[in-house]
């Protein structure tokens, strides 16, 4: 009777490691961000595997355009990037867009806080000139370490997400 009291205990055991397992990945997965703040854990509506586009732009951070495709910003700053993205085909945006900083030790996702309408960019791509391309995202440097990043804009569309890289980095001090 002893023997089948522990092999019950552990079983009982293991099954809840992985019932604990499969809730923390699953939690991961969900995670859920707050405009304008920065986090660690990729957001489940960005795939892992997107698809590459070419049709997005990071203009400004902070109102200053890229200085060598660089941009340079102090720790605990204010930040506010601007752009536009929009679907290789032309014919899609989303209210949501995501900004990557992927550094060496340590990759950032922060979600933008606002879609803009952006005629210029919406002429210049030769696009539908009610599709509101533009995004701005205003945030805090603070959650983020110092160093350099590459910065790259995801959009997850109802094809799935594409992502664009922005061409430049991001140096916080």
């Amino acid at each position: 009777m002893k023997n089948w009291a522990k092999v019950a205990f552990i079983f009982n055991a293991f099954a809840l490691m992985a019932l604990t397992a499969c809730s923390r990945e699953q939690s991961e997965k969900n995670v859920q961000i707050q405009p304008g703040s920065f986090v660690t854990t990729l957001p489940s509506v960005v795939e892992h595997r997107p698809a590459k586009s070419k049709k997005c732009s990071l203009d400004t951070i902070n109102g200053k355009p890229r200085e060598k495709d660089n941009w340079i910003v102090n720790r605990n700053s204010s930040l506010t990037f601007s752009g536009w993205a929009f679907s290789m085909d032309g014919k899609e945006t989303t209210p949501e867009v995501f900004i990557e900083l992927a550094g060496p030790a340590q990759t950032y996702y922060a979600l933008t806080t606002t879609r803009l309408m952006r005629p210029d960019a919406n002429q210049y791509n030769q696009i539908d000139s009610s599709l509101a391309v533009g995004f701005e995202l205003t945030a805090t440097s603070s959650a983020i370490e110092p160093g350099v990043y590459e910065i790259t804009v995801h959009q997850p569309l109802s094809k799935g997400t594409e992502f664009c890289d922005a061409g430049a980095t991001l140096t916080v001090n």
